[in-house]
């Protein structure tokens, strides 16, 4: 077996061997079988040590290729997208920048994204400095590249296309809208483990009715780059080159949507 770093082996059973990523910082070293559930294959998986490897703690998604005798899980990286560019006309304030639970509205999203991406791309527009500053104070600022949409104005589907743009080295692309801040953690760790290499496109419902943010892959990202640019999401989707998922989740706030002062007042 070549000598990968910065890998966990994970048996299965004596003759199915993976090596596989994890989502926990593991600070002790796996000198025997330790009982852990990591949630991928939602079943219980044994990790054991090997000499070879070092543990570490990474944020990339599994995608499973074969080699000759084992199973090796190599790295996809997931990026976030976040649209923060337009003018907020109908709140009055500028949504971004607007209060939920001691932080921005971008912070809280900023925050819980990076818990699944690798990269977080924030679009910019009206008001962009003030974008900016706001982020930048966060400890995982590293993880953030801003990219300002001249064309903000012309709608929020020109400010999805600046930053697929930036997006060439991911394999999925998280897009968010801002005015979601209320999405608890577990929904964004539950959500990336819908990826399936079968569907280009997956998106939560709740009760048939389906919210956002959706899991775009980058088959889909030249598709999208080519159309209009007052053009809207959900109808280039409807393409038969979209291979849509839908994942029944319980999480209402799939369907938040703060344009008004009315709507802002209800999240509080």
């Amino acid at each position: 077996m070549p000598a990968y770093r910065n890998l966990i082996i994970a048996v299965l059973n004596v003759k199915d061997c993976f090596v596989y990523k994890s989502n926990y910082q593991i600070n002790y070293l796996l000198s025997k079988k330790f009982y852990i559930d990591i949630k991928l294959f939602q079943k219980k998986i044994y990790l054991i040590r090997c000499n070879l490897f070092q543990t570490l703690s990474l944020n990339y998604s599994p995608v499973l290729i074969e080699c000759k005798n084992y199973k090796i899980l190599k790295y996809a990286k997931n990026y976030g997208l976040i649209l923060s560019a337009g003018l907020s006309e109908r709140m009055g304030k500028f949504k971004p920048l607007l209060s939920y639970k001691g932080k921005s509205f971008i912070q809280n999203v900023v925050v819980k994204m990076s818990s699944v991406c690798d990269k977080i791309i924030i679009v910019t527009g009206h008001k962009a400095n003030e974008v900016l500053e706001d982020v930048s104070g966060l400890n995982i600022s590293s993880k953030i590249e801003f990219v300002f949409n001249s064309e903000y104005e012309k709608g929020m589907f020109t400010s999805l296309q600046a930053g697929l743009q930036k997006a060439g080295e991911s394999e999925w692309v998280l897009y968010h809208l801002v005015d979601q801040p209320g999405l608890p953690d577990e929904f964004y760790k539950e959500f990336v483990q819908q990826i399936d290499d079968k569907y280009n496109w997956v998106q939560p419902k709740v009760n048939e009715h389906k919210g956002h943010p959706v899991l775009i892959h980058k088959s889909l990202v030249q598709h999208i780059l080519s159309a209009s640019g007052d053009s809207i999401l959900r109808e280039v989707s409807n393409s038969k080159l979209v291979k849509k998922k839908f994942w029944e989740c319980r999480y209402e706030e799939i369907f938040q949507d703060i344009d008004t002062e009315e709507d802002y007042s209800g999240l509080n």
